[in-house]
C-alpha cells in the first residue's frame, strides 16, 4: 500500500485548508482513501476532519501532536501542526499571537525560477534582499559590493540578483528609491531529511564563515567542538536548536517590523549545525 502523501504545514496557516489539500492529494493517489479510512488509522472520529475543515470543529493541540507523531513528522513540522491548534485557541492573547506569526509567514515567497538547481543564484538573492531590508534603499551593484561584506559576491552574481528581485517584485520601491513593501523571505530548511536535497545551498555561507576565520570583526560569537550523542537523542538535541533558531529569526522579523531611521541595525550570520564525523549505521 503506497504511503500518504503529507503536503508540507509551513504552506498553510490553519488546519481547515491542510486537511483539504491532504484529503484531496491521497484520494487523487488512492481511490479508497476517505474520511472513515483515515479516522481509523489515527482512531479518530469519522467526521473530525470534515468537521474541521468546514470549521465546525476546533483543531486541537492533542490531534495535532497524534496526527504528527502518526505520520513521525520533523519537530519543525510537528511544531507547525501545533500552530494550528494554539491559533484556534480560547485564549485570546494565544490567538491573537499565533495569528500574527502565522500571517506573517503567509507573505514568504518561494519563486519557481530560483531552484535547488541554483543554489548560488539563490544565496545570491536572499542576502541581498536582508542587505536591501536593513537599508531600506535601492542601491547598485557596485555599491553592494562595496557594504555587504559576502566572499562569494562578483559584480556578476550581484547584477543577476538585482534583475531577478527587480522582475519578481519580491520588494517594492516608491519614486525615490525608499523601500515601501518586502514581498519575499527565503528558506533553508530541508523538507526531505532523507535525501538532503537543500544542503548545497549552504556551501556558500559556509565559505563565509571561513572568509570571517580570516578577517575576522567584532561583535561576534562562535562555538564549535564535538559531542558524544547516544542512538535516539538526535531528535531532542535537534529539536533545541531549533527551537533556538525559530527564536533568532523571531528577534529579527520583530526589528525588521519596528524598525525607525534611528535605529542602527547590523546584518549577522548565524551557524547552527550538528552533522556526523564517524560513519555508524
Amino acid at each position: 500500500m503506497k504511503k500518504n502523501k503529507l503536503p508540507s504545514p509551513h504552506d498553510y496557516t490553519n488546519a481547515s485548508d491542510y486537511f483539504k489539500d491532504f484529503m484531496s492529494i491521497n484520494k487523487n493517489i488512492n481511490a479508497n482513501f476517505s474520511f472513515r479510512f483515515i479516522g481509523n488509522k489515527l482512531k479518530w472520529p469519522s467526521g473530525y476532519i470534515p468537521d474541521v475543515i468546514a470549521h465546525r470543529k476546533v483543531f486541537t493541540l492533542t490531534r495535532a501532536v497524534q496526527f504528527a507523531d502518526h505520520y513521525k513528522m520533523r519537530e519543525v513540522d510537528k511544531e507547525r501542526m501545533t500552530w494550528f491548534a494554539l491559533v484556534e485557541s480560547e485564549n485570546e492573547d494565544v490567538k491573537a499571537f499565533f495569528q500574527k506569526k502565522l500571517t506573517i509567514m503567509a507573505k514568504d515567497l518561494h519563486n519557481p525560477s530560483i531552484t535547488l538547481n541554483d543554489p548560488d543564484l539563490y544565496n545570491t538573492i536572499a542576502s541581498i534582499v536582508d542587505f536591501l531590508i536593513l537599508k531600506k534603499r535601492r542601491m547598485t551593484t557596485s555599491e553592494i559590493l562595496k557594504e555587504l561584506r559576502l566572499s562569494y559576491l562578483t559584480e556578476e552574481k550581484v547584477k543577476r540578483a538585482l534583475s531577478e528581485i527587480e522582475k519578481n517584485k519580491y520588494l517594492v520601491w516608491d519614486s525615490n528609491g525608499k523601500l515601501i513593501e518586502t514581498n519575499a523571505s527565503f528558506t533553508f530548511d530541508d523538507k526531505d531529511e532523507e535525501t538532503y536535497s537543500n544542503l548545497k545551498l549552504h556551501r556558500e555561507p559556509t565559505l563565509n564563515f571561513l572568509n570571517f576565520i580570516e578577517s575576522p570583526c567584532a561583535p561576534a560569537i562562535y562555538n564549535t567542538g564535538v559531542l558524544q550523542i547516544r542512538k535516539g537523542q538526535f531528535d531532542l538535541v535537534a529539536k533545541q536548536i531549533l527551537l533556538l533558531r525559530n527564536w533568532l529569526v523571531e528577534v529579527s522579523e520583530d526589528n525588521i517590523r519596528t524598525a525607525t531611521e534611528n535605529d542602527q541595525h547590523r546584518l549577522m550570520q548565524y551557524d547552527l549545525n550538528l552533522f556526523s564525523i564517524t560513519d555508524l549505521h
